[in-house]
Formats: structure tokens, sequence, C-alpha cells
């Protein structure tokens, strides 16, 4: 992946990048191009998810020691440091960034604007529905919510949204007596 990058890094006036820190980081220095990185949370994190060497909150990430998260830190720190300018879709993840010695100029905060839908008013959802729009992902903790929901005489959930949760909440759902 990195080396195709470099290569077609060299056929471009910028690179951006939404993933794959390292190999974006690797092609614009090979290529000598500028790099731009979207940052939607903390991959060094998200990894030590996924390959079970941490399991606490983001927050609690930051300060964790050991040494794979240590070295997945370092790995996405040193990625990001390429960059010329990183946009994040918040101030809170820009804070935590900053925390990695990734301030200055080179953070800019652009927030995810979303239009209503165009078929759903506000009209149309009931006084107790909530709403929720997002990757469904295990960070979320979004059995918590549809526990909640559970507990309110009344309240439904527009949950929309995909990811690899999906079918562990429709479980939940199902086992919680929740309709649909």
């Amino acid at each position: 992946v990195a080396l195709e990058g470099a290569r077609l890094a060299r056929l471009s006036y910028v690179v951006y990048a939404t993933a794959t820190y390292a190999a974006a980081a690797f092609a614009v220095t090979a290529a000598r191009r500028p790099l731009v990185a979207k940052l939607v949370s903390d991959p060094a994190y998200e990894r030590a998810r996924r390959y079970g060497v941490f399991s606490g909150t983001l927050e609690e990430f930051q300060a964790a020691g050991g040494v794979a998260v240590v070295a997945l830190k370092r790995l996405r720190t040193l990625s990001l440091r390429r960059a010329r300018r990183i946009v994040v879709p918040s101030a809170y993840l820009a804070e935590i960034a900053r925390g990695w010695g990734l301030g200055g100029n080179r953070l800019e905060v652009l927030v995810n604007p979303a239009p209503p839908p165009a078929d759903v008013t506000p009209a149309e959802l009931g006084p107790r529905t909530f709403v929720f729009v997002g990757r469904l992902t295990e960070q979320k903790d979004l059995p918590t919510l549809l526990d909640a929901i559970g507990q309110v005489e009344g309240a439904e959930l527009e949950l929309v949204g995909d990811g690899p949760e999906r079918a562990a909440l429709v479980e939940h759902a199902e086992r919680q007596g929740l309709d649909g």
C-alpha cells in the first residue's frame, strides 16, 4: 500500500489521508509531497482495542502505558507529524491531538455538518423519540442507550448507521424486547 501510495503521490500536488496514516506518511516522504489528514478518532486507541491490548476509554488510553500501547501511540504520532494540516471534527478531538504534540496551526476544527433528512421532520418524531446517527462501534456504548430506552415508558429510538457492532446491537435490542 505504501509503495503504491508513493507512486501515486508523485502524480499529485497534495495527499489527503482519512486512514492508513503510516502508509500516507511514507508515501509523502518518498514523493516529497504535502500531507493533509482527516482525523476522526485516535487510530492508536482503535488499534489497541481491536488487538485486545487495551479495553478502557479514549481518555484513559491517553495516559496508558505498556509496550504494545506505547508502540501504537508512537506510530500514530510519528505518522501524523508528517501532515501539514490535520482536520478534526471537534474541539474535543483537537485537544486530544494537541496532547500528542500535534498543536500549533496544524490542527483545524471542521465540524461535520449534516443536513436534516428530507423525509423526516421534527413534527413526525414523538416527544420521547431519541435519534442516534453514527458508526455503530463498541466505544460508543450503544447497549447502554438501548437499556435506557427500554426503561422509559413510551420512549423510542431511531438508530441510524452501520458498523461492526450492528449485529450485536440487533441481538441486544431483541433480548431487551425492543421492537424494530
